[in-house]
Formats: structure tokens, C-alpha cells, sequence
């Protein structure tokens, strides 16, 4: 999945942001807000089954001082990235679930295919990749 940005989800400071380090010893302030930062990354995802929840979320999710970025046109890329991961975890209940969304989904802005083509577009891309089929 490499190609695809791997399964990932992008995290975001909520903080307010610093001033660059224009030096290369940083301040006690820059450390402190790094520190704050990369800890609460770290502590972001639990497991491999609140990546799933997290990429399949429809819209941005905080927690504490970090927001993972969702990107609103990634939305269906993320739900068959969900969907792979269930599928690889061996839960069969949460595949069926994630693989309905995708097949009722309706929401679509003017112009964009429906979520169900797009879906199937992103499990054939993602197919190729990992040398397995993906149905929706």
C-alpha cells in the first residue's frame, strides 16, 4: 500500500503552532511543545482495530491535542483501506458492516461518481497491489 500512502492516518496539532527554530539549539519552549506534540501522536491509535474506526470515519477525529486530517475526498479510499484491514484481522462482522457502507453509500458531490464506483475503483487499484481480490 505503499503507493497509496500506505494505511495511515495524518496527524494534526490542535495547538497553537510555534515559530520555526531558526537555530539549532531549540528553546525550552519549542522542546516542550515538540514533546507535547509527539506524545500525544503516539498515543493517537490504540490498535489495529481503532485504525479501522479511525480511517473509516467520515469526517476529522480528535483526540486531545491531535486531530487525525481527514480529507473528504479520501473518504471512500479510507473505508476500503478499512475494509482490508478487517478483512486481514479475520473480523468478519466489521468487513460486512465497513462492505455495506460502501454499497448503500449515497453521499456524493456534483460531479463525482457514486461511492459504490468509487469503491470499486479503489478495490481494483488496491487489488493489483497486494496480489488478492477485494470484493465490495
Amino acid at each position: 500500500m505503499d503507493e497509496f500512502g500506505r494505511m495511515a492516518v495524518r496527524l494534526r496539532p490542535r495547538l497553537s503552532g510555534i515559530f520555526w527554530p531558526e537555530r539549532k539549539v531549540l528553546t525550552a519552549e519549542q522542546v516542550s511543545y515538540f514533546e507535547t506534540v509527539i506524545s500525544a501522536e503516539r498515543a493517537f491509535l490504540r490498535d489495529r482495530r481503532d485504525l479501522i474506526d479511525v480511517l473509516a470515519s467520515e469526517s476529522e477525529v480528535v483526540r486531545g491535542d491531535v486531530y487525525a486530517w481527514q480529507d473528504k475526498a479520501s473518504h471512500v479510499a479510507r473505508r476500503v483501506q478499512a475494509l482490508i484491514l478487517a478483512e486481514d484481522m479475520g473480523e468478519p462482522v466489521l468487513a460486512a458492516r465497513l462492505r455495506d457502507s460502501l454499497r448503500t453509500g449515497t453521499k456524493h458531490s456534483p460531479g463525482d461518481l457514486p461511492e459504490l464506483v468509487q469503491a470499486r475503483r479503489w478495490a481494483d487499484r488496491y487489488a493489483k497491489n497486494l496480489n488478492r481480490k477485494i470484493v465490495i
